[in-house]
């Protein structure tokens, strides 16, 4: 409902900090991005991503995806949860980005897990899972998954919280029992993953 969007979009609400990672998550992508894909696709044009087609895993309410598509990507937008989707659509309609947007990119969204998408033998150029491993059962089998859904020669961009007391502190301890930004048992800090972990990163 409202209140889902407003939690979810609300730049002072409980996502504040999502608000303020994605300027430079995003930056970070589309650098990487005209390194990897040409030589000409220049980091300065206003549609950057233009012609690459992106799977947003672990969507959420869409910052990503609409960044993204912001900058001419075709992007679908991955989530588990029928309402981070709902919230996800509702703003991207609202914004006027849905389907074709300007004629310049796509933005899509689907209710559903990286693993069907392997079954039915999809690809995309990017696949990006920001924030959602550290709230995956078993990380290595959903790791190889997204990979799975990587073109040849195509990219794929992870981010997750660092297992450190810091971490704890702030992911847990402040945003779940004293400010209530999310509800209790959101995080697991044991599920943090470390820059070395072997146990998600070894065995791909």
């Amino acid at each position: 409902g409202l209140n889902d969007l407003f939690r979810w979009w609300d730049p002072n609400g409980p996502q504040s900090m999502l608000h303020l990672m994605n300027p430079a998550r995003i930056r970070y992508i589309q650098d990487r991005l005209a390194l990897q894909f040409s030589a000409t696709r220049s980091a300065c044009s206003s549609l950057p991503l233009k012609g690459l087609r992106i799977l947003d895993v672990g969507c959420g309410g869409g910052f990503a995806s609409e960044s993204m598509a912001r900058l001419g990507a075709d992007v679908l937008g991955l989530d588990a949860s029928e309402d981070a989707i709902g919230v996800a659509k509702r703003h991207a309609t609202e914004s006027g980005l849905m389907g074709e947007g300007s004629g310049e990119y796509r933005l899509e969204y689907e209710c559903g897990v990286a693993e069907y998408l392997a079954e039915q033998k999809m690809q995309f150029d990017v696949v990006t899972a920001l924030d959602i491993i550290e709230h995956v059962p078993d990380q290595t089998p959903f790791l190889c998954t997204c990979m799975s859904l990587v073109k040849p020669g195509g990219a794929m961009f992870v981010s997750t919280l660092n297992r450190t007391p810091l971490s704890y502190s702030l992911a847990i301890v402040a945003a779940e029992y004293v400010l209530r930004f999310v509800p209790k048992e959101t995080h697991d800090w044991n599920k943090f993953v470390t820059p070395g972990s072997s146990a998600v990163i070894k065995d791909i």
